[in-house]
């Protein structure tokens, strides 16, 4: 008989286990999230360079601190990653430039920074003031299936040259092959410096445009960490770490 009440006793215990194990266990838990991000010096640097993570991805981990999420980024490229934020409900995705084709896409979480759009070539040549003015000219090369090729569509461009990214812009307008590179400012230096050049043998035309780059999120992402990141962004909006970090990456608002 007693071992009988041993058993019991033993069946009961594996059946209701401790609550404060059953505590532990939620307070352990996360949000079953996923961060994917797009390698965009200077605001995302996927092989950093000096300590460099980018601007973005520095001020996404603190925020993540802060909302009492967990930072686990994964580096896609720009197809792949629109691909898994429109599938998975549980993704974010930094960062997307906020464009009429995406409007309805996505949850747009958070606006992250704003870029100048210019045309940028050679010293030996006029620079490029107006988009009159590259219309006119030869071939423009720009990022392919990006914000910037469809702003220049819009304006009726039809002598552009797509690439796969804008380091392949770079060398293309390097070697002459294309006669102006049309891309956001801010992007510039970091490119140029990367692959070997000097930032003094370009021109760097005047701002035509404007791109607001943004935390997207699948269209079903839950609601309640949406506002955690929100809350815990602009607390960060208002630290000594933030004006830190915009000295850093020199990084102004165009």
């Amino acid at each position: 008989m007693k071992n009988f009440v041993v058993l019991g006793f033993a069946l009961l215990f594996l059946a209701f286990p401790l609550g404060s194990q059953n505590q532990v266990r939620v307070k352990d838990s996360q949000p079953q999230i996923r961060l994917v991000l797009l390698d965009s010096p200077p605001w995302v640097i996927e092989n950093p360079v000096e300590g460099r993570e980018g601007y973005s991805v520095e001020l996404f981990r603190e925020v993540f601190r802060r909302a009492e999420l967990v930072f686990a980024p994964e580096y896609l490229p720009l197809a792949r990653a629109e691909a898994e934020t429109k599938r998975d409900p549980r993704v974010l995705c930094l960062q997307l430039s906020r464009i009429p084709q995406r409007e309805i896409q996505y949850q747009w979480v958070q606006r992250v920074f704003a870029s100048g759009l210019i045309f940028v070539n050679k010293v030996n040549k006029q620079p490029v003031q107006t988009l009159d003015q590259a219309l006119l000219q030869g071939r423009v090369t720009v990022r392919s299936q990006s914000a910037q090729e469809s702003f220049l569509k819009e304006k009726g461009f039809k002598n552009l040259e797509p690439v796969i990214d804008d380091y392949l812009a770079y060398r293309l307008l390097k070697a002459g092959r294309v006669d102006s590179w049309f891309t956001m400012r801010t992007r510039i230096p970091d490119i140029i410096a990367r692959e070997g050049g000097a930032l003094n043998q370009y021109n760097l035309g005047p701002r035509v445009g404007v791109l607001e780059l943004y935390l997207v999120a699948h269209p079903h992402f839950p609601a309640p960490i949406i506002q955690r990141i929100q809350k815990a962004y602009n607390e960060v909006l208002t630290t000594p770490f933030f004006n830190q970090l915009r000295q850093k990456y020199e990084i102004s608002e165009e």
